[in-house]
């Protein structure tokens, strides 16, 4: 196989960007995308390999950064189902993973043509540039490995008891990518139920709005895209077989199974026109939207209503970075057939690991706590756990559904303002901080802010995993 190095270096890299990816956006509640920072690391690595060109360094790229989007699927819904006091395993866990990402993969790959010619993807484009510019002397590489480094030595200090267990760069560094214009509507939250919500109601309020957002925002930017789907015959014969088989590996019957590939199906174009159009893709909420489907349409159980909602955010996040990666690809001239195989490695690497790195986490941290709120999550539970609808969450639903629309084209800032009012205002507090640096940050030193952000989160993430697989397996 042409790029065999590539694939199998890359499919290491994919496990370790979703084990760290899994650890942070437990902590922050959210994860970035990875292009720039696998681009940075596949530039180093296959230049000290030597014998390499543009489309390699593309490919392994393309297959490392797969294991951001798989591990943000995972854990935006699938806690939810431990927070319910529900019992889940590793094998379902790799099975929704698998499947939900495969089905965004290839749901996606059609649109090739449609979408990455016509829509910006900026992230894709900002990957093209760096490995079509090289980093020239090695500059962010090293502020890439040293910011990693000295994020890696805090969180074995924290382990060790020399820095106080609580404090985290984590949130500093997210506030920092996710961007002032984001973190204001997020803190504005935080500073609503600080000062005007009491605190028992924080929660259904703000899943409330959460919730209304994410319908206002579908019905305004999801279903304009939906009407154009066309599904070929490859597509609908490996939907049909994924059907069978998620349902063989979970337990769900049929009916939820094949409700939540079709949703996968619908949620992949909509999620790869988003990413295009916004440079986000809000992949949780188009699973909240499916999710409010079935539980309306079908009152399944518990558990394969939060897998349901697994399986439609790993596709809708898979399809968004599936076309970001093809736009890399697009502008560089790599062969789109031969990232499609890319992204499948990826996928399946990323897809073997995240169980084990879920349940490992929750043992050693737990998954809900301060340590690691999981406020999407928290959102699915309230949702699937919910027998009837509190007043207060439907006060906030239309609250959310009114600012969603109010706000146009910044949709989206309503369902950031509603996770602000239900974390806690510590975590809001040092997120806005992150943004705060970057709204001062020149022009210039913004891109440089990106590539050290992206060091501090992979390294302490790093160590928070290794600590807890170190746990899972009775070694500390």
């Amino acid at each position: 196989m042409r790029y065999l190095r590539a694939l199998a270096v890359g499919a290491l890299l994919s496990v370790l960007i979703c084990a760290y990816s899994a650890y942070a956006g437990l902590r922050m509640g959210g994860v970035y995308w990875s292009m720039t920072t696998a681009s940075l690391v596949a530039l180093v690595l296959l230049k000290a390999l030597g014998n390499t060109d543009k489309n390699e360094i593309n490919i392994l790229q393309t297959t490392a950064n797969t294991g951001a989007m798989v591990a943000a699927g995972i854990i935006f819904t699938i806690p939810a189902a431990t927070m319910l006091g529900l019992s889940i395993t590793v094998p379902q866990i790799i099975a929704v993973a698998l499947l939900g990402g495969l089905a965004g993969v290839l749901f996606s790959m059609p649109l090739r043509k449609e979408l990455v010619g016509k829509l910006p993807y900026p992230d894709g484009a900002a990957a093209a540039a760096l490995i079509n510019a090289g980093d020239e002397g090695g500059k962010k590489a090293r502020m890439l490995f040293a910011s990693f480094g000295a994020s890696a030595a805090f969180a074995i200090a924290r382990f060790l008891g020399t820095v106080p267990a609580a404090l985290s760069v984590i949130p500093i560094a997210g506030g920092y990518l996710i961007g002032p214009l984001m973190m204001a509507a997020w803190f504005g939250g935080a500073l609503v139920s600080k000062l005007l919500v009491a605190q028992e109601m924080a929660t259904p309020l703000g899943v409330g709005i959460v919730i209304g957002a994410a319908v206002a925002y579908f019905v305004t930017k999801g279903l304009p895209a939906i009407a154009k789907i066309r599904i070929s015959g490859r597509t609908g014969l490996f939907a049909v077989v994924a059907v069978g088989l998620l349902s063989i590996a979970t337990g769900m019957d049929l009916l939820v199974s094949g409700l939540a590939m079709l949703g996968a199906a619908a949620m992949s174009y909509v999620g790869a026109r988003v990413t295009g159009e916004t440079n986000v893709d809000p992949m949780e909420i188009f699973a909240m939207i499916v999710l409010l489907a079935a539980k309306f349409l079908l009152g399944a159980n518990a558990l394969p209503l939060v897998l349901l909602a697994a399986v439609v955010c790993l596709a809708a996040g898979l399809a968004g970075d599936l076309m970001q990666d093809l736009k890399t690809g697009f502008l560089l001239g790599t062969d789109a057939n031969e990232q499609l195989k890319a992204q499948v490695v990826g996928v399946v690497a990323a897809a073997a690991a995240i169980g084990f790195i879920l349940v490992a986490l929750d043992a050693q941290y737990g998954i809900g706590s301060a340590a690691l709120p999981a406020p999407q999550a928290v959102a699915v539970r309230e949702i699937v756990g919910a027998s009837s609808i509190p007043q207060t969450m439907m006060l906030g639903a239309l609250a959310g559904a009114v600012l969603c629309v109010a706000l146009g084209s910044f949709g989206l800032g309503a369902v950031l303002f509603g996770i602000g009012i239900y974390v806690s205002f510590e975590l809001s507090l040092f997120l806005a901080a992150g943004a705060l640096v970057r709204m001062l940050a020149t022009e210039k030193r913004v891109e440089r802010g990106r590539v050290i952000a992206a060091g501090l989160i992979s390294g302490e993430g790093i160590v928070g995993v290794a600590v807890a697989l170190a746990g899972l397996g009775g070694l500390l």
